[in-house]
């Protein structure tokens, strides 16, 4: 059964900043737009996560049934005999008739376990990064001179909510700065011994991440976790957030409701 897409809602209490410099006034108000619309993203990106965890569930619920590996047993014994199989079971034909299962099975639509797995990995992680997208954007609001003083506090309060997002970023950095490093040496004229162009982040930075039920962790080498539950609860909280941000502007106009 496909569980019900939660939609989360915003108010942004007027149509334009109200503020005197209209030149601040502007380039604050594309910044909204873009956090708005990152937020949307997280929450399409939990819909996502949605429907590959409960189709997961579902595979597993059906391969935990008797009747499946009947099924597949069966099956499987008649591909061999249209492979000729006459004088009894061997490896090779085995191996050949579960191969030729697997590629009907794919034809018709149904996914290796492995690639299930894969899918189920790669949601859970654009939700991750669609939420540390977010805070970034709020550290950058943040540091606008027109943003109110509630907004520099509302991204650090994020922050210590949100642990992943600074971890993903510093993990992330060693990365950023490696590339940064070897443009500069490529770009330059300059003879420098090959190892200069070399650099290894520091083990610390490197992570493991494991998805357990709707919980991603991630682990760097020295020890540090942080979790994030990829669920409508955390969502409903980014929304919090995000409208608190809304509401600590000053507006003029008629209010808008999101997403429109």
């Amino acid at each position: 059964m496909t569980r019900s897409k939660i939609i989360f809602e915003l108010n942004q209490p007027g149509t334009w900043l109200d503020t005197p410099d209209q030149r601040k006034a502007f380039n604050t108000g594309i910044v909204l737009e873009i956090i708005i619309t990152a937020f949307y993203e997280l929450n399409a990106a939990l819909w996502n996560f949605e429907d590959a965890y409960d189709r997961s569930k579902l595979l597993s619920r059906l391969m935990e049934e008797d009747g499946y590996w009947a099924e597949k047993n069966k099956r499987i014994y008649e591909i061999e005999q249209e492979l000729g199989c006459r004088d009894g079971r061997t490896a090779d034909l085995y191996s050949q008739a579960h191969l030729l299962f697997k590629r009907e099975q794919w034809s018709q639509g149904t996914l290796p376990r492995k690639l299930e797995a894969a899918f189920l990995q790669l949601q859970a992680h654009s939700f991750l990064h669609a939420l540390a997208h977010l805070g970034q954007l709020l550290t950058t609001l943040g540091e606008e001179e027109a943003a109110p003083a509630a907004v520099r506090e509302l991204a650090q309060r994020f922050e210590l909510e949100f642990p992943q997002v600074n971890h993903i970023r510093q993990a992330a950095a060693p990365v950023r700065n490696s590339a940064r490093r070897n443009a500069s040496y490529r770009s330059s004229t300059r003879r420098r011994p090959i190892r200069a162009a070399c650099s290894v982040p520091p083990l610390a930075s490197v992570t493991m991440s494991g998805l357990y039920g709707q919980t991603l962790t991630h682990a760097a080498t020295d020890g540090h976790t942080v979790s994030l539950d990829i669920t409508s609860d955390t969502v409903k909280t980014v929304q919090g957030h995000i409208q608190a941000l809304l509401d600590a502007f000053p507006w003029k106009g008629p209010h808008i409701h999101h997403p429109t």
